[in-house]
């Protein structure tokens, strides 16, 4: 797959073996549901930058992308470049996302690989899934985390000192919002078209 040997060749974590399950990676799952924005003018939003690995893989991959990165962590505005936009603010700072989305407009791609803590992941979806486009996409990543206490994990974690929260997740948290989304199917009403589970993610389709 081509998105997985970009995302190698800038040592992205979404291509490691942490994140395979039965030899498919991150990358190749997406592969699947980008390939029909690859060509086009899209808007690109990836909560979490981190070393920047994957805006740099998306800024290969898509050939007219604009591409925003959002992190609290205010070390990461240094891997800006001319390809991609670094935001610097918390993924649960409503005026800061809405004001984003309404200077770059509504989003083709969102991917959340920000803090794994639910609450936070759970505010971020409510306040961005209005401005995600008709046909777009809004991936949740690393699932695996929403079990776990990540007060531990989070001392190794850069810029999660800045996260005034409880690390502490609660699965039910979770579960609660894609029972909600799944209800919605369910009934055939809402904005929703398709939810679907891969391992550690969620993949949720508008209409």
């Amino acid at each position: 797959m081509i998105l997985n040997k970009i995302g190698e060749s800038y040592n992205c974590d979404k291509a490691d073996n942490n994140h395979q399950f039965d030899g498919e990676s991150y990358f190749d799952i997406y592969e699947k549901y980008f390939l029909k924005f690859k060509d086009k003018k899209i808007n690109l939003l990836e909560l979490g930058v981190r070393d920047s690995s994957s805006l740099n893989t998306w800024a290969s991959y898509f050939t007219d992308a604009s591409i925003h990165g959002v992190d609290i962590d205010h070390k990461c505005k240094l891997y800006q470049t001319s390809q991609f936009q670094i935001h610097i603010f918390s993924q649960d700072d409503k005026k800061s996302l809405e004001s984003l989305s309404d200077l770059i407009g509504d989003w083709d791609i969102i991917i959340d690989d920000a803090s794994h803590i639910n609450t936070l992941s759970i505010a971020s979806f409510d306040i961005l899934w209005n401005k995600v486009k008709s046909g777009g996409i809004y991936i949740i990543e690393d699932l695996g985390n929403s079990y776990n206490d990540l007060t531990e994990d989070a001392k190794s974690w850069d810029g999660m000192n800045y996260n005034s929260v409880s690390f502490k997740n609660n699965r039910e948290d979770m579960n609660n919002l894609f029972f909600y989304l799944i209800s919605l199917l369910d009934k055939r009403i809402g904005d929703v078209r398709s939810i679907h589970f891969h391992q550690q993610m969620a993949i949720i389709e508008k209409l």
